[in-house]
């Protein structure tokens, strides 16, 4: 998107931040903003069919080598202490289980990306209705386009049903 990402800084809820500086106008910035949400749906539709053609190790082994490339990224105690736990247990599970039980890893992992996606879109919403400082991402696309910030949340959650419908299709077929 011609942004550079130079910082990663998860917390344990999902109360936006303000951001350090304005955001760029243009495209760019668009796109990035309006990826967060969407981004653990797709991926777990991609996981699902990943799985669907069994190869469960490879998955796993990809999100661990994530959570590695992660590590360079995060700024904070909380963040390094969820990318070395999960990091390493998923990691551990490909290495000391059978191959069904990597299987199980991988599926326990890809519905976890579906089921979380919807419903962080919904706590984004619940707390744009409860007021205060309007910071959430579909404010920030409202901001930066001019559509209303109704309509990316609905567009989120379009997106998040989505996946989870043809990922769990995928999965339970």
């Amino acid at each position: 998107t011609g942004l550079q990402l130079l910082t990663i800084l998860p917390h344990a809820d999902p109360s936006p931040l303000p951001p350090p500086l304005p955001p760029p106008p243009g495209p760019g910035m668009v796109a990035t903003v309006a990826a967060g949400y969407p981004a653990p749906a797709v991926l777990g539709l991609a996981g699902a069919a990943v799985l669907t053609q069994g190869y469960a190790v490879a998955l796993l082994w990809g999100f661990v080598l994530l959570c590695a490339l992660m590590l360079v990224l995060i700024r904070n105690l909380y963040g390094l202490w969820v990318l070395l736990v999960v990091g390493g247990a998923v990691g551990a599970a490909t290495w000391f289980l059978p191959a069904q039980g990597a299987g199980w890893t991988a599926s326990l992992l890809v519905w976890a990306l579906l089921l979380a996606a919807p419903r962080s879109v919904v706590e984004m919403q619940r707390q744009r209705r409860r007021g205060g400082e309007r910071r959430s991402d579909a404010d920030q696309l409202a901001r930066l386009t001019g559509v209303p910030a109704v309509a990316w949340v609905a567009l989120f959650w379009s997106v998040c049903v989505a996946c989870l419908a043809a990922g769990g299709w995928l999965l339970l077929r």
